[in-house]
């Protein structure tokens, strides 16, 4: 039997490490933190994205998912701000399902 995975902030983030991606709590909300372009696109800075999801289970396992998602649009060069506008309005209970059985199946990438 696998081990079980350990969803909390600080488990998440050593997953992530080497990724250029941390999962931060700010009052009981989530954030994704990453060197990103700024919204004009011209230069880099920190930059937090709001996943407008709870630091409960289920946000977290939604968060660790949007994460890796953001790690490797990082990676390609592929990152836009348009795909992430919206990424603050939460979850409905399709999408927490659909991330947990990701999870579940281990589809999502483990850090090295």
């Amino acid at each position: 039997m696998a081990p079980k995975k350990d969803l909390s902030l600080e488990g998440i983030n050593r997953r992530l490490e080497g990724s250029g991606v941390r999962l931060e709590q700010r009052g009981g909300k989530l954030y994704l933190r990453a060197t990103l372009p700024n919204k004009r696109g011209d230069r880099r800075s920190q930059q937090r994205i709001s996943l407008g999801v709870n630091a409960i289970v289920s946000g977290l396992e939604y968060a660790e998912a949007k994460a890796w998602e953001l790690a490797s649009q990082k990676s390609r060069n592929a990152f836009s701000w348009s795909e992430w506008q919206d990424a603050g309005e939460g979850l409905t209970d399709v999408q927490v399902k659909m991330y947990r059985e990701a999870l579940r199946m281990n589809s999502l990438p483990e850090a090295a």
